[in-house]
């Protein structure tokens, strides 16, 4: 007999190859979807890629364009979401597809939830598993970029219009049916956004890996998607190599998978909380964080962040390492990419930079102290443990 019970689930079909386009159309009109109801951002827009995606993924099927919905807010609010829902209704398309990053996948991922459920207020589906899917709407989604997952994880997040505050929803009715990864829209990213988005990436894998509700089964999507990003970093980073780009996707894809089944952790949870309240991008408010939390969580941690350290690292150089210096090696490998990033790109890593004050912290850690996804970090952290760790970051 298991003695070990866990959960594990992935449903979402993930297309890849230069096919990719044309599967997807016909696999969403063979869902019953005519008239596509496209989210996705002005950016986008602006440098053609919306035209492009509509000649190869629509213009050569069956389908039809029946309205773009441009999404350009960071976190969308409940209002924002209500908006969007309007606006869907009053087009009357039948099916969704998501061109975009992560804001747009998560507005997009919320609509999907409302339409599949009957419902027109997303707040009452806070928490975990509290949607049941009552029918089908053809959902589909093109990422151009990675680092979140987004494209398969069974996660949104939504600020609420009333309170400001972040509402987390874990429910398998957010999934999309399929997505398509295509790494031509992957060469137009920046270095710097290939460097958050990899910074990003290891954050969900560390998270993971040591969560409470982690699993055999988690820690080898881990494994996978930490070695997969050693191996293809540099090369992607430098040289924009093609297969290099596709494979740091599908490793965002592998953490988004992990991070789906243990929902976010600490770093990820004062980053939403900061962001919605502060208007801060996100992956910034992480790099300020990062460092503090690591040290945080490595004293229940330290076993798991040698383990991790093998798989960034590879064989020869981990054996090289003493074994009672692998943990500090591996928190120095975050805390040097910090660094590294913030003087390259001219990043603030410090909260303070961001016009926070000490006085604020103690507002911000009483917020985050009921944020329920705490629950699944190794070790019981309590207020004062939050303000500390925020003081340390400023």
């Amino acid at each position: 007999m298991i003695k070990e019970y866990y959960e594990f689930s992935n449903q979402v079909k993930v297309a890849t190859g230069e096919i990719g386009f044309e599967w997807g159309s016909s696999r969403l009109h063979r869902m019953g979807g005519n008239d596509v109801f496209l989210l996705t951002d002005s950016n986008l827009k602006e440098l053609g890629i919306v035209d492009q995606f509509v000649k190869e993924f629509i213009d050569k099927s069956d389908l039809r364009l029946g309205k773009t919905e441009i999404i350009d807010i960071q976190i969308p609010t409940t209002d924002d979401i209500d908006k969007i829902y309007i606006s869907f209704r009053q087009s009357g398309c039948d099916c969704i597809v998501a061109l975009g990053g992560s804001r747009v996948i998560n507005a997009a991922k919320c609509l999907n939830l409302l339409l599949q459920t009957n419902s027109r207020d997303i707040k009452q589906f806070t928490g975990i598993d509290c949607a049941i899917k009552q029918k089908t709407i053809p959902f589909g989604v093109v990422p151009t970029t990675f680092g979140t997952g987004k494209e398969v994880s069974k996660t949104a997040l939504v600020i609420s219009s009333e309170t400001k505050t972040p509402l987390e929803i874990v429910s398998e009715v957010l999934q999309p049916d399929f997505c398509i990864i295509n790494s031509v829209f992957l060469k137009t990213l920046p270095q710097k956004e290939i460097y958050l988005s990899v910074i990003n990436s290891l954050v969900y894998n560390v998270e993971s890996y040591i969560s409470k509700r982690t699993n055999i089964l988690v820690q080898s999507f881990v494994k996978m998607s930490m070695f997969v990003i050693k191996t293809n970093f540099q090369k992607a980073l430098t040289e924009k190599n093609e297969e290099a780009l596709y494979a740091l996707h599908r490793a965002s894809a592998l953490a988004g998978i992990a991070n789906s089944n243990t929902y976010i952790g600490l770093v990820h949870t004062i980053a939403n909380v900061i962001s919605g309240k502060y208007g801060i991008r996100s992956i910034y408010v992480m790099l300020a964080v990062l460092n503090s939390c690591l040290e945080y969580l490595k004293d229940t941690a330290k076993d798991s962040y040698s383990q991790m350290l093998l798989y960034s690292l590879g064989a020869k150089e981990y054996a090289s390492l003493d074994k009672e210096t692998r943990m500090e090696a591996f928190l120095n490998m975050f805390n040097n990419m910090v660094n590294f990033i913030g003087k390259e790109f001219d990043i603030k890593l410090k909260l303070s930079d961001y016009g926070l004050t000490k006085e604020d912290i103690v507002e911000v850690a009483q917020v985050i102290e009921r944020e329920g996804s705490l629950v699944t970090i190794p070790k019981k952290i309590t207020k004062e443990d939050i303000i500390n760790i925020l003081e340390k970051s400023l």
